[in-house]
């Protein structure tokens, strides 16, 4: 293994204004880009106050209707059964990828995003 001191691959002379190359431009703008869509998207927000919402929704109060005793660790629950709920879809989701490209996939849904 190399030093990365040692390596060819200096760090010495770069700059910010690299990233402004042509080759490094455009995937920069592509990655931004992707980024400022997932935000907008709001799965993350969603994702966030999974609990807050159900409970919101009286998910809590049913729990309490059937006399289902792990009411106390209600957030942690409801975390747990959302992670579990989303682990099949994202499996789904890596399938579809290597079946059709990312690249395809992408394309197809920035408009719904």
């Amino acid at each position: 293994m190399v030093h990365p001191s040692k390596s060819n691959l200096s760090t010495k002379g770069q700059s910010w204004f690299d990233l402004l190359q042509p080759w490094v431009k455009q995937g920069l703008i592509v990655g931004v880009t992707m980024k400022i869509l997932q935000q907008l998207a709001g799965i993350s927000g969603i994702l966030y106050y999974t609990s807050q919402i159900l409970e919101q929704a009286g998910v809590g109060i049913l729990l309490k209707w059937f006399n289902f005793f792990f009411i106390i660790y209600f957030d942690v629950l409801t975390s747990a059964l959302t992670t579990l709920m989303m682990l099949p879809s994202i499996g789904g989701a890596i399938k579809c990828m290597d079946r059709n490209g990312r690249r395809s996939l992408l394309l197809y849904t920035i408009p719904m995003l």
